[in-house]
């Protein structure tokens, strides 16, 4: 018999909080800053294709199933899943348990094949990375719209790692630069005309006194 499971997905209060953990658990893995500081590391390239992978099919599933027939969404599905999946197959995972040093026991996943430290620790991030898809939580792990590194979003429709950074991006970009020539064109030059006149005025009229 075959079983298929799928977690429920929280929504409201709990699923804000639930961003909020997942945003705390992840700083405190280090994941992204390892990500960004050897982003040509063979095993970060692995994981961050996985994390993009599973972000392009969250994506794909709302911007072009409406456009695309039935059949070519399903291809088009099929497709991502069998490059995700294959990317995942890499990492033999089996149950296991773990004693704590306080005595505890904790479940968890061991890489069957991991033969050195970089190995475990890429496998059970490619499976902690799988978890927080299927709870709805990979879509605030993003890239900077300015520097490209990557971030966790503390809110919806955070698109920068950085106050810094959001406001280079803004500056470069051509409705800012378009409203700034505004601004120059129709406010600051008349009013830095105006000011000069007045202050030529000041000048002569003071000038004028002590020529009196």
């Amino acid at each position: 018999m075959h079983v298929t499971t799928r977690e429920l997905r929280p929504s409201g209060r709990s699923r804000t909080k639930l961003f909020r953990l997942a945003g705390q658990e992840l700083e405190n893995s280090e994941l992204l800053g390892v990500l960004n500081k050897w982003p040509d590391e063979p095993a970060c390239g692995r994981l961050a294709m996985i994390i993009e992978l599973i972000q392009q099919l969250d994506r794909s599933g709302f911007s072009l199933k409406g456009l695309m027939t039935v059949q070519d969404w399903d291809r088009y599905r099929v497709k991502g899943l069998r490059q995700l999946n294959t990317l995942l197959n890499r990492y033999r995972m089996a149950p296991g348990l773990v004693c704590e040093t306080d005595g505890t026991w904790e479940l968890g996943w061991l890489d069957c094949d991991a033969k050195t430290d970089s190995e475990r620790w890429e496998a059970k991030t490619a499976l902690w990375i799988a978890g927080l898809a299927s709870s709805g939580l990979l879509t605030r792990v993003r890239h900077c719209r300015n520097c490209s590194k990557w971030f966790y979003a503390h809110t919806e429709h955070q698109s920068h790692c950085s106050e810094s950074c959001r406001k280079k991006f803004s500056a470069s970009s051509p409705i800012f630069k378009a409203k700034r020539a505004r601004y120059m064109r129709e406010q600051y030059r008349p009013s830095q005309k105006q000011q000069d006149e007045n202050s030529l005025a000041r000048v002569a009229k003071k000038f004028k006194k002590t020529g009196n």
